[in-house]
């Protein structure tokens, strides 16, 4: 990974969600760490040799809930300020991503700009109060 780029891991189950997600955040140069569900983002985390600028995630995927990922990534203390931001079709998006302390949240589906936007927003100001997109 590139020393002047910003990391972004995302935890997406979608496999056509997650290709998707990689191809806009590296046609805006970001590097990209895709896993498929927490516990795999964990063990990412864990063997890493450099801690991610952003996590995106889904608000669902396999083998952990959304609020176990987060609980477990914040008793880490290499991992408490990365910021988070919850990406889901779900109606109820911006609730639950505030009962995650998330840094954002983006409802699905979604204005290109406006993803990329958020995406550099929260990177730029991680400790901004959430924000609609």
């Amino acid at each position: 990974m590139s020393l002047n780029k910003k990391t972004i891991l995302i935890i997406e189950d979608n496999e056509e969600a997650i290709l998707l997600y990689g191809e806009i955040l590296r046609a805006e140069n970001f590097d990209v760490i895709e896993t498929s569900h927490g516990k795999e983002a964990l063990a990412w985390l864990d063997s890493a040799q450099t801690v991610p600028d952003l996590i995106m995630m889904d608000l669902s995927f396999p083998h952990m809930s959304a609020k176990e990922f987060v609980t477990q990534l914040r008793q880490q203390e290499n991992f408490r300020q990365i910021p988070v931001l919850v990406i889901s079709g779900n109606v109820e998006t911006q609730e639950l991503a505030r009962g995650l302390n998330a840094s954002g949240f983006i409802i699905k589906p979604f204005d290109l700009d406006d993803f990329v936007s958020t995406v550099k927003r929260i990177i730029q100001s991680p400790r901004d109060p959430i924000h609609a997109s």
